[in-house]
């Protein structure tokens, strides 16, 4: 009797270990779905928009109408530029636009016109806003702007580009403030030819040129 109540007992402890078993090492919950969480950039190719009419039907834009209210919105994206020259082309528009959370990178291979190895190439527009970008490693510059007014530029990081970080030339009402413009072969920011501008609380370092900020004309 008493070996039959001890063997009761082994058992009994062995069911009770495995269960602790499971109940420590069983995952808890799907683990498939940490595949399931988006990335940071949704990766595309190059594009071109060249007039107000080209948001409506870009793929690089994700929501907005062009109005001051609710403006065309270009984010999260990451560009590699290598053969194209460009990451991003906006010209011709009017339409109000935010390029932000986005990272282009090696804008090279060609320099004809209107393509410049520039990561964001902003050309004869109004009303832009582009914040929150990582432009680097491009051919020339990370964002060259000319010819536009009412531009914003803040809070990018423009690092390690062949020629300046940011280049803003014949424009006017062009603010560029809290960005961060370092590695960069010739100078940080530079701004030429342009009227009524704001530079403000930008970081510009290690340039090797030794030019942090260039203003002329």
């Amino acid at each position: 009797m008493r070996s039959k109540k001890i063997s009761i007992t082994v058992v009994a402890v062995i069911v009770l270990l495995i269960l602790c078993y499971f109940a420590i090492f069983t995952p808890q919950g799907d683990s498939s779905k940490i595949s399931e969480i988006p990335s940071r950039y949704t990766t595309i190719d190059p594009f071109r928009i060249n007039s107000n009419e080209d948001f409506s039907t870009s793929p690089a834009v994700s929501g907005g109408n062009g109005s001051k209210e609710d403006p065309w919105i270009i984010a999260n994206l990451e560009i590699n530029g290598t053969g194209h020259g460009y990451c991003m082309f906006i010209g011709n528009t009017t339409d109000h636009f935010i390029i932000r959370n986005c990272r282009v990178h090696h804008a090279t291979g060609n320099i004809n016109d209107y393509y410049w190895n520039v990561g964001i190439i902003i050309y004869n527009c109004d009303n832009g806003q582009v914040h929150d970008n990582s432009a680097e490693l491009c051919g020339r510059s990370g964002i060259f702007c000319r010819d536009s007014s009412n531009i914003k530029f803040f809070e990018n990081d423009l690092i390690s580009n062949e020629y300046s970080g940011l280049i803003a030339t014949h424009s006017e009402y062009v603010t560029i403030v809290g960005n961060n413009a370092s590695d960069n072969v010739q100078c940080g920011i530079r701004l030429s030819s342009s009227y009524h501008c704001v530079i403000s609380e930008n970081t510009v370092t290690s340039n090797t040129s030794h030019v942090g900020l260039q203003v002329y004309n």
